[in-house]
C-alpha cells in the first residue's frame, strides 16, 4: 500500500469488500471493509473499529514476542483508516528494520 497503482487497488478491494458485506446486510459495511483491507497487510495487529468518533486503534507487541501480559505493547490511532495504515507500516519499519 502507498504507491499511486496499489492505492488504486486497495481503493478497489475495499469496495468489493464493501459491497458483498452490504449484500450480507452488515451495518458499517465501510468501516468492516476497512478493517479487513488492514488486517490483509497488517496481520501482527489487533484492530479496533471507530465508535463514537473516537477513530481507529491498533496495537502489536513491541517487538518479535508474541502478546503477552510481560510484553510491552505499540499503540497506534488515526482519524481514518488510510492515516493508521501509514502509522502502522512507520511503526513495523522500526520495529523490524529491513533486513
Amino acid at each position: 500500500m502507498g504507491e499511486s497503482d496499489g492505492a488504486s487497488k486497495d481503493v478497489g478491494l475495499i469496495s468489493v469488500l464493501r459491497d458483498v458485506l452490504e449484500e450480507l446486510g452488515a451495518s458499517n459495511s465501510q468501516a468492516l471493509a476497512e478493517l479487513v483491507w488492514l488486517h490483509l497487510d497488517h496481520s501482527l495487529w489487533a484492530i479496533w473499529l471507530p465508535v463514537d468518533g473516537r477513530g481507529w486503534t491498533a496495537v502489536r507487541s513491541a517487538g518479535s514476542r508474541p502478546p503477552a501480559p510481560e510484553v510491552p505493547l505499540l499503540w497506534v490511532q488515526a482519524t481514518t483508516a488510510a492515516q493508521l495504515d501509514v502509522k502502522m507500516h512507520s511503526a513495523d519499519a522500526v520495529l523490524v528494520p529491513p533486513g
